[in-house]
């Protein structure tokens, strides 16, 4: 009877030890967090907005280049998804995106150390206009045409190492 107690007690020792590693790993924020610059604006051609337009555009105002060649993998893990402000906190006529990619982080000698996992929320106001001549970020030039002004409002960004 011993023995059995013992044994037991053994195992139940063992149990709680393999139930406590298998713990979450814990999440490293990284301070400072920039991505995106309040005050910066985007032209979409047209009377109609939604995330699609956005992609790019958005993308271009990173302050990370996740558009060359050379960033291929990173902007293949650039996501976005927008909505008209509905949620408590938003603004009713501002319209938000939220979106995520990853970075590498590299050294002095251009070795990648690690890798970052970017996010943010951006609050953008949204300006109905006519009869500027503009650039899209595609270089087709609109001259007179309606289009669309977003401005970024607000940001919100979190940066942590990839895991």
């Amino acid at each position: 009877m011993k023995a059995a107690t013992i044994l037991l007690i053994i195992l139940l020792v063992m149990a709680t030890g393999c139930i406590r590693g298998t713990e979450e790993p814990q999440v490293v924020y990284i301070e400072p967090c920039n991505i995106l610059t309040p005050g910066s604006e985007i032209k979409i051609a047209g009377q109609v907005i939604n995330k699609d337009m956005l992609v790019r555009p958005l993308a271009d105002l990173f302050l990370d280049d996740i558009i060359s060649e050379s960033r291929k993998d990173s902007w293949n893990t650039y996501q976005l998804n927008c909505w008209w402000g509905v949620r408590p906190g938003e603004v009713l006529d501002r319209y938000y995106c939220v979106g995520t990619y990853a970075i590498p982080e590299v050294d002095d000698n251009g070795k990648i150390v690690r890798y970052v996992q970017k996010s943010f929320k951006v609050g953008l106001s949204v300006e109905k206009r006519t009869g500027d001549t503009w650039i899209d970020v595609d270089g087709k030039i609109h001259s007179g045409e309606t289009y669309l002004q977003l401005k970024i409002e607000s940001v919100e960004q979190k940066c942590k190492v990839a895991q």
